[in-house]
């Protein structure tokens, strides 16, 4: 609200929501960096935090980047959501790391660890609208992170 009352008064205000921002060389707090090491590691089972349903819509922090600094230039004044619009299961993106790992575990959820919001998906209508689409998909994402992990 406080937003929309300063556009109003005529000052341009650029509010970019990014959703599940992943990269490779993210801290291991995060939850994308975690899995990518289990993987990489070869666990199995491959535990998941709280369920393998939980869906998030991951979007590459250089699509963030590259959005939000294009979004800037051209000094919109919108609040976009930085987002894929794909939903992925922490399950099914634990069976993508893997895979890409070379190995089939078995995909496990520590019941117990935080789990957050069920379902976290973004629409990108607004985004796609405004020339945007993100380029890196969680395919590729996870294998550059993948590849970056076997430098490590």
């Amino acid at each position: 609200m406080l937003c929309d009352y300063l556009r109003q008064q005529g000052l341009t205000v650029l509010v970019v929501r990014p959703f599940s921002g992943y990269a490779a060389n993210q801290a291991l707090d995060y939850p994308f960096p975690s899995l990518i090491q289990r993987a990489h590691q070869r666990q199995d089972p491959f535990v998941v935090w709280g369920s393998v349903h939980t869906v998030r819509d991951w979007v590459h922090i250089e699509d963030v980047v590259e959005a939000s600094l294009l979004f800037a230039r051209h000094r919109l004044s919108v609040t976009i959501n930085l987002c894929t619009g794909v939903a992925t299961s922490f399950g099914d993106l634990a069976r993508m790391m893997a895979e890409q790992a070379g190995y089939s575990p078995v995909i496990s959820a520590l019941q117990d660890a935080p789990k957050g919001v069920a379902y976290r998906v973004g629409n990108p209508t607004l985004l796609h609208n405004l020339g945007y689409t993100p380029k890196i998909s969680i395919e590729e994402g996870v294998s550059r992170a993948l590849f970056v992990a076997g430098q490590m």
